[in-house]
């Protein structure tokens, strides 16, 4: 849920935390290391497998019709994101919007795993997604 993207336990999601979560769900869904997410990947990385949302949800992200989501890609479907549930545009989800954000990344392709306080909520605790506290797997 969206308690996974508040890093620091303030009950609001700041856009740095935001990138942080996502950056190391593209880093895990990114099974070879190669900076492209594959359908292959994407569907492994799925636990119930895929469904007609997750493939919605791949088609408008892989904006180039390639069959695959670049990094770019999905940093551009993250801030497409991001201002969708930022509603008021003040650069935090709170109040209201954290319901938006669970609504709006249920059925996503990429989902957050564990808790803030997790190993790899640790991890993805610097804003470019970077070694945190314990470095890099």
């Amino acid at each position: 849920g969206w308690k996974a993207y508040d890093l620091n336990g303030d009950g609001k999601v700041t856009r740095a935390e935001f990138s942080a979560v996502r950056n190391l769900c593209f880093v895990r869904v990114d099974a070879n290391g190669d900076g492209i997410l594959s359908g292959t990947e994407v569907q492994r990385s799925l636990p119930t497998g895929p469904t007609e949302r997750h493939s919605a949800v791949f088609s408008r992200m892989d904006r180039d019709g390639d069959g695959q989501i670049s990094r770019e890609e999905y940093d551009q479907e993250n801030d497409r994101l991001f201002r969708f549930v930022d509603t008021n545009g003040d650069g935090v989800i709170a109040g209201m919007e954290v319901s938006n954000l669970t609504s709006v990344l249920l059925g996503h392709i990429c989902q957050p795993s564990g808790s803030p306080e997790s190993d790899e909520g640790r991890r993805a605790s610097t804003p470019t997604g970077g070694p945190g506290p314990r470095g890099r797997r």
